[in-house]
């Protein structure tokens, strides 16, 4: 698990509660989730990789589930339809995604799969080059659309994800929330290079949505039990 917090107090029981699990903590945080991802994807040996942010709520059978239709299909990456518990407008929706990703985003670019509801082969996380960590936010997005090129993406037909929606998200914040100027002009030029290498006018790794990492090398440190 990877905390990107400046102080551990609301952590240590848990830490405590979960011995077998591992904790690492990023130095100078917050960094963003995709230092953490990226660092936590090298670490592990696992032929998986399931993310999952910390606000929201898993099935108890999501693992299972998009393992089987990784199996089923034979597909790379996996994610599900989510439910979406609104705390700022008071209700519930739910929320589906194309079963064929890939098809999704052969026809433009789209919301064709939630990240943190996602599983990926290890081998496939690596062939399609892993997290950009130059950003704090949105590189689950640029992820997405160079994975595009390279792995089949599918959704199983389930809702396996609860996800909160409140002020303190990101996608919510007013200078990161989605629609900001910020992450339009982040997000911008991934979708017109998107389109141009599909149309075969630039190679995706002379495009804005190659692999970018941070100028500084952040090493997780490896937290213990007290």
């Amino acid at each position: 698990m990877g905390l990107d917090v400046d102080a551990l107090d609301d952590y240590r029981q848990i830490m405590r509660d979960l011995p077998s699990a591992e904790f690492y903590l990023t130095p100078h945080a917050p960094v963003g989730p995709y230092v953490l991802r990226q660092q936590l994807a090298g670490l592990s040996t696992e032929d998986f990789l399931v993310f999952h942010d910390s606000d929201d709520v898993s099935t108890s059978d999501r693992f299972w589930r998009l393992r089987a239709e990784i199996a089923r299909t034979g597909c790379d990456f996996v994610g599900s339809h989510e439910c979406l518990v609104d705390e700022i407008e008071h209700e519930v929706r739910v929320r589906r995604f194309p079963l064929d990703a890939c098809e999704a985003l052969r026809g433009g670019v789209t919301h064709s799969l939630l990240h943190p509801a996602s599983m990926i082969s290890r081998s496939s996380f690596w062939k399609a080059g892993g997290f950009s960590t130059d950003q704090i936010i949105s590189n689950d997005t640029q992820f997405l659309l160079r994975a595009y090129f390279q792995l089949q993406i599918r959704n199983v037909d389930s809702f396996l994800y609860v996800r909160r929606r409140h002020s303190g998200a990101l996608t919510v914040a007013p200078n990161t929330a989605i629609c900001s100027a910020l992450r339009e002009s982040i997000e911008a030029p991934w979708r017109t290079d998107f389109e141009s290498v599909k149309r075969g006018l630039i190679h995706l790794q002379e495009s804005s949505l190659r692999c970018r990492s941070r100028p500084d090398v952040l090493e997780l440190i490896r937290l213990h039990s007290q």
